[in-house]
Order: C-alpha cells, then structure tokens, then sequence
C-alpha cells in the first residue's frame, strides 16, 4: 500500500477511537467528551465530507473558537512537522 492510503487509514482509525472515547465522556465526569469528538472530527475530515461539513458548520456558528483551534494547530504542524 502507499504511504498516503496508510495515513488515511490511521486518521480514519484515530478519528473513530477519538469519537467513541468522546461519547463516552458525554457520560463521565470526568473527560471532556465534546473535546474528544471534535478532535475526532479532525482526523475523520481528511478522509470523509459527513466530518468536514459538520466542522464546517461548527466554524460558521464558533468563529472564535475556530480561530483558537486555528493557532494550536498551527502551532502543532510547526512543533511536529
């Protein structure tokens, strides 16, 4: 396989593990269940438009949030990349 079907498959993997640990804090007190699925949605919108359009829509309402999300991912690629 190529290095690009490899990522997509490991986002895919990261995404869901992200979004099943997510909905399991919706139930815990103590994770933070909403954080753990947006940053699911993160590593799903690479690969599916069901994800991207729903961060879509999470930008257009939070602007502020989206542009501090913005910064620290920056900040990530520019620290790991």
């Amino acid at each position: 396989m190529k290095p690009a079907k490899w990522k997509t498959i490991g986002f895919t993997i990261l995404g869901w593990i992200f979004i099943v640990i997510g909905i399991i804090g919706c139930f815990l007190p103590i994770l933070q269940g909403w954080l753990f699925i947006l940053i699911g949605l993160y590593f799903l919108s690479f690969s599916s438009t069901w994800a991207k359009s729903i961060l879509n829509k999470l930008r257009n309402r939070f602007p502020k949030v989206a542009a501090k999300a913005d910064q620290f991912i920056s900040r990530w690629k520019k620290k790991f990349s």
